[in-house]
């Protein structure tokens, strides 16, 4: 991305001075427009899977695992919020009631395996997510839940954490008021637990035991209530077990029952005074009624299956108002039969189902059944569900993860009256790359987008780059058949009647241009595919193509590459692996003369590794006046995290010094630069104000979208940047255009509301009328602590590079703010927050930055609870001493240490000792929680010597009486 000429910024071209508009016109840290058009709704891109549905009162709700909010689209990575929780309610035909889904939550770190229960006025929707572990150095897996309103209102903005639990196995349901989420083991011991949930939302501390742990994990927990008592299932290695126990939590049965021996319960219902089960046996599905007392009411189970086994393990049952209805797999496809009140299989066999796949049920309104499934199509899940009628006949499938097209990897160029941006639009499988040309103050000129290419997600379009070479834009991008390239004029007209082949390779690509030239950068397959080699080809401005076999730039294992002009010569600079497998790398560049001929290629950067930070190494680069600024990630400050690195790239080969731009927390990365004619523009992903313990992205990947103004020698003018976009919404592919002292700077945010749900690209503007903004300082003298939390925040070293700050604006993000330059604030309510200072000067640019707050509440210490068995007996007496029982009222249990008054200690749970001398032993347990609070406890064991029995008698053949005495 580059224009051809670089004006110097005293001299303000029209592109400039048609960009004067209201700098205070909405926060001075947003995306303030957006690219109009392709709004199509059809399935999102991104993973949607693991669905979950529960009836209402008049509408159903679908909930599912949504990966939409990660950029990248990599299932295993952590980026942005990662996977967020979405759903749709349903109507009483089955219809969606939203346009597009909703965010049930897009809290930080991943949201996954959602289940949902609703209580007579609401539903809950319990997830698995990730939370500080209780060693307070790592993570690990927990619970936690949202409630939702009948109408479609998040009603717990914040989820609800469900401390001491576990995503091992785990099962909600509601007695029609409050709900229990059943569950195996937490950090204490390895116990089928249960916890309520009232209906304010409210967890309540501790979970109760209710089986105790066994040498094996239990698995396939189902739970239901009925006549006023829950019933929990699970597979207990050989059989299939239950428990029965009250609102209260309190257990109704001594021991576990014996439900179906060698069976698994896969599915169990609820009809208010009833429960009913299925199961496999063999490779057949049977069923039962169950009555809240726990007794099977058809003993040996119904035959439902008949000759249509069960080909998986999604075979459920539901009540639909009036019968039962189960539902399984098979070969041939989804099978459902229902089963009348007394027992009888009305629908021996199953009805074949057309359309729909096996999947997780409710009933519906109406007598219907719901069913819910998320099929892999197109190289990515999707979420279908499908209404059945009273008889099994099916309406048509909806897609119910749906949302406009992802836009994303935006590269922009400046032209001399206007703008070119190029973008990729995918939704679910598909790929398209598409531009809108923009007036001369960003205004889009066309209603849609230009659409240029089309193809797969797998083998489809890659990211595109644009430049200007004074008369035409050339666009260019990657897909099945190499590079590409097509020319467009300022008002977007194309030059070329369809995308013309350029070179054998692929991207990402770059392009810049050289008087009417173009260079277009790339790479390309070596002898085989590990090695991946730097390619260019140049393209003369009427389209020819001057390089069809390609330039050679020398190296391989190459990952990013870019392009600047530069001195009357176009340069390239790429990152090269040592290895295809090694993360070492350096970052090398070479020049290329107009004619083509390429000079040896050196050393830019390096030696630096790759396998640090958040694993994104990108390269930005654009050429100035005399020098090109290569900017890049690196691990610099912490060795755990990504800073930005600048050097200069002289237009005679020489290097400048190497600066850490960025030496601060939190990953910076994707960087791209623009030079604006008297100063370089950098913009970048910022993450210093997520809230992650130990740089761990598994607990909070989101960024902010920044930028920095770096003098045409080095100088960083912004010494911690700018904020461009705040958003709480993920945010993602910054990138910039600037021409005569006015910058555009680009972004994709995820636009969740309706109607669109999904990343869009906006931009803000910087610059506006030739105005230099505000560099604009923001410092505390408090990194975060308990409440009440007072802290002193700074602005000094803020100033206006051109004129007078006149005004000062700090937000707290607590409700309050302040005009001072120097506020101080006493935070009283826990909590994450970003305060923002924004200054304005005198001729109405505003700038923003920010200091992140974690606000905490004061740390409750866990709680210890110790257990012997057995507590007495003779020496040596082996004992095993339990934790169950412990907990931590605000997050999670952690180390567990045992120390015995007779010496030695044991770490862990359960723990084992042997005591060899009499007497009473006691033995202390210490718990701690995640912020190093403890707890502790004592338990005794008494150690003697056995019953003794003393007789009296003669020898053997006598036959007098004995007499005996137990002392």
């Amino acid at each position: 991305m580059t224009a051809a000429s670089t004006p110097r910024r005293t001299r303000i071209p029209e592109v400039a001075a048609a960009l004067l508009l209201a700098a205070g016109a909405g926060l001075a840290a947003e995306l303030t427009d957006f690219l109009p058009g392709d709004a199509a709704i059809g399935a999102a891109a991104g993973d949607q899977r693991a669905p979950a549905v529960a009836a209402g009162d008049g509408s159903v709700l679908a909930v599912w695992s949504d990966r939409r909010s990660s950029p990248t689209g990599d299932p295993w990575l952590e980026f942005e919020t990662a996977a967020d929780i979405w759903g749709v309610r349903l109507d009483a035909a089955g219809e969606p009631i939203e346009a597009t889904p909703f965010v049930v939550t897009d809290a930080p770190a991943f949201q996954d395996e959602p289940k949902v229960a609703w209580n007579g006025t609401q539903w809950l929707v319990v997830f698995e997510t990730k939370v500080l572990s209780g060693t307070g150095s790592y993570y690990q897996e927990s619970l936690s839940a949202v409630r939702v309103s009948a109408a479609g209102e998040v009603l717990d903005p914040r989820p609800i954490r469900i401390h001491n639990s576990s995503t091992t196995a785990w099962a909600v349901a509601s007695d029609g008021a409050d709900w229990v989420v059943a569950f195996e083991g937490n950090g204490a011991s390895g116990d089928l637990m249960a916890i309520r949930i009232d209906g304010a939302g409210q967890a309540h501390q501790p979970p109760v035991a209710l089986v105790p742990a066994t040498w094996y994990l239990r698995f396939s927990l189902r739970l239901a209530f009925a006549g006023g008592v829950y019933l929990l299932t699970w597979d207990d290695l050989d059989e299939a077990q239950g428990i029965r126990f009250d609102p209260a939590l309190e257990l109704l049965d001594p021991a576990p029952l014996s439900l179906v021996p060698g069976g698994i319960v896969y599915g169990l219902a609820s009809k208010g005074n009833q429960f009913y089960a299925v199961w496999h046996s063999g490779s057949g599905l049977r069923g039962s009624r169950i009555s809240p007392a726990g007794t099977l009411l058809d003993p040996a189970g119904v035959d439902i299956s008949g000759p249509n086994n069960p080909n998986s393990t999604l075979s459920r049952v539901a009540w639909d108002g009036a019968l039962w209805r189960a539902t399984w797999g098979t070969a041939a496809g989804l099978r459902a039969a229902r089963i009348a009140l007394n027992g009888t299989v009305l629908d021996p066999g199953g009805d074949l189902v057309p359309g729909p796949v096996a999947g997780e049920t409710s009933g519906a309104p109406g007598g219907g059944l719901e069913t819910i499934w998320s099929p892999f199509t197109g190289n990515q899940y999707d979420v279908l569900a499908a209404r059945l009628d009273a008889v099994n006949q099916p309406a048509p499938n909806q897609l119910l993860s749906v949302g406009a097209p992802m836009q994303q990897r935006t590269d922009v160029a400046a032209g001399d009256g206007g703008f070119m941006t190029v973008f990729r639009s995918d939704s679910a499988g598909t790929n398209r790359i598409k531009a809108m040309p923009l007036g001369p103050n960003g205004e889009p000129l066309l209603a849609e987008p230009l659409e240029l290419d089309v193809g797969g997600a797998v083998g489809g379009p890659g990211a595109p780059a644009a430049a200007w070479n004074g008369a035409s834009y050339l666009l260019a991008w990657d897909n099945a058949s190499g590079i590409v390239a097509q020319r467009f004029d300022p008002s977007g007209t194309p030059l070329d009647a369809s995308p013309f082949a350029v070179v054998d390779g692929f991207g990402p690509v770059d392009v810049a241009a050289l008087g009417t030239d173009f260079l277009i950068v790339g790479r390309r397959f070596g002898g085989s595919t590990e090695f991946v080699l730097p390619v260019a080809a140049r393209v003369q401005g009427d389209g020819t193509v001057l390089d069809p076999g390609g330039l050679s730039l020398g190296g391989y294992y190459v990952r990013p590459i870019r392009v600047a002009a530069l001195g009357g010569r176009w340069l390239a600079v790429w990152q090269r692996n040592f290895t295809h497998d090694n993360p070492l790398a350096e970052t090398l560049g070479a020049f290329v003369h107009p004619d083509g001929t390429v000079e040896p290629a050196f050393t830019v950067y390096g030696v630096y590794s790759m396998s640090g930070g958040n694993s994104i190494f990108d390269i930005g680069l654009d050429g100035g006046d005399g020098a090109a600024l290569m900017v890049q990630s690196a691990e610099l400050t912490s060795g755990v995290e990504t800073d930005l690195v600048g050097r200069l790239v002289f237009a005679d080969g020489s290097l400048g010094a190497v600066t850490n731009f960025t030496p601060w927390a939190g990953n910076q990365y994707r960087p791209r630069v623009a030079w604006d004619g008297g100063q370089f523009v950098v913009a970048y992903n910022e993450q210093r104000n997520r809230f992650a313990p130990h740089t761990l992205d598994q607990l909070d990947a989101t960024s902010d979208l920044f930028g920095m103004r770096v003098a045409a020698d080095g100088t960083v003018l912004d010494p911690l940047g700018f904020a461009y976009s705040l958003a709480p919404a993920s945010e993602a592919y910054p990138t910039v255009a600037a021409s005569g002292g006015a910058s555009l700077l680009f972004g994709s945010l995820l636009r969740s509301a309706a109607p669109l749900a999904a990343y869009r690209v906006g931009f803000a503007r910087r610059g506006t009328g030739g105005n230099d903004w505000p560099v604009v300082v923001a410092t505390a003298d408090s990194a975060g602590g308990d409440v009440p939390l007072t802290v002193q925040l700074d602005s000094t070293g803020s100033v206006d590079p051109d004129g007078t700050i006149v005004s000062w604006a700090w937000d707290f993000g607590d409700g309050a703010s302040s005009t001072e330059a120097a506020p101080l604030h006493t935070f009283t309510e826990p909590g994450r927050y970003v305060v923002t200072l924004t200054a304005t000067d005198d001729a109405g640019e505003a700038a923003v930055n920010t200091v992140p707050l974690p606000v905490t509440a004061v740390n409750q210490p866990p709680v210890a609870v110790a257990a012997a068995d057995p507590e007495s007996g003779p020496p040596p007496l082996s004992v095993t001493f339990y934790a169950a029982g412990s907990y931590d009222p605000d997050g999670e249990i952690g180390n567990i240490h045992w120390e015995f008054s007779d010496g030695g200690d044991y770490w862990g749970t359960p723990a084992f000792h042997t005591f060899t001398e009499e007497g009473v032993h006691s033995t202390t347990l210490t718990v701690w929680d995640g912020r190093g609070a403890t707890g502790t406890t004592t338990v005794t064991v008494t150690v003697g010597q056995g019953n003794e029995i003393f007789a009296d008698g003669f020898e053997s053949g006598d036959t007098s009486a004995w007499s005996a005495t137990v002392p």
